[in-house]
């Protein structure tokens, strides 16, 4: 919480800032007067009406679940719904407002730490719906394709040991262990194991692609990469046996999951 003192010094420079874009603006004489109307009447005007809306809203949702306002925590609830104002009222997309207001909704029954409900908003804002989706697909229909991914290495671990062990028999005599036929038959298993697994992992791989979202491949890979810049994805196929190239084979992590949790819609 800032102290008056701060507080104070916050206003007077957002004031400062106001008087010198407005003299900024005097300067360039009749097209300033054009600007400020547009930047501090206008466009004021429209992120007001946008923030009443929205305001609105909640209200009404109170009032329908019969929600006495004055049951909610002050500070924490507060903090909360300034953070929420302030970004609703930057935003024109109307997705991402009905998400904070989602959120805000969920606040009610559950004040989230300030500093945390700051990241995940701020994600909110930054992201786009298409991203989110992925996001999502990621959470309910690929993490399977990673763990499935491990088990293909297992698989190849297995199958390099055997083929080594058919080596020895063929080059060299082999006194004990298995005999040639029960390694071949063995290798023979493994390899249609194998390929069954293969063959499962590429069905997943729709979903990594960028016609599955109506999207171009290169906007797909950007978002990706995006993603994961922001620790939401990574990269599972680096380090493997099974090398899918960069960003081929991403699974989400654990912020990523509790993204999702904060921002869906109970």
């Amino acid at each position: 919480m800032m102290s008056k003192k701060e507080k104070s010094l916050k206003l007077f420079e957002n004031n400062e800032k106001i008087i010198a874009r407005k003299i900024g603006f005097s300067l360039l004489g009749s097209f300033g007067t054009a600007l400020d109307e547009l930047f501090f009447e206008q466009y004021g005007r429209i992120k007001q009406e946008r923030v009443n809306s929205f305001v609105e809203s909640f209200l009404q949702h109170l009032e329908k679940n019969k929600i006495d306002i004055k049951t909610l925590d002050p500070e924490n609830f507060g903090e909360t719904f300034e953070a929420i104002l302030s970004r609703v009222s930057r935003t024109k997309s109307k997705e991402k407002i009905i998400r904070f207001k989602d959120v805000l909704n969920k606040a009610v029954a559950n004040c989230d730490d300030i500093e945390i409900s700051d990241t995940y908003l701020d994600l909110i804002n930054e992201l786009s719906e298409k991203e989110i989706e992925i996001l999502d697909i990621h959470y309910d229909l690929l993490n399977g394709s990673s763990e499935l991914l491990i088990r293909i290495d297992g698989t190849k671990s297995e199958l390099k040991t055997i083929n080594e062990e058919i080596k020895k028999h063929q080059t060299e005599y082999v006194g004990s262990g298995p005999s040639l036929p029960s390694l071949k038959k063995k290798k023979k298993a493994l390899v249609a194991e194998l390929k069954r697994k293969s063959n499962k992992f590429q069905e997943f791989q729709k979903y990594r692609n960028g016609n599955y979202y109506g999207i171009k491949q290169s906007k797909f890979d950007y978002y990706i990469q995006n993603l994961h810049s922001k620790s939401l994805l990574f990269d599972a196929g680096i380090g493997r046996v099974s090398s899918t190239g960069a960003f081929k084979a991403m699974k989400i992590t654990e912020f990523g999951i509790e993204f999702l949790k904060f921002i869906e819609n109970e």
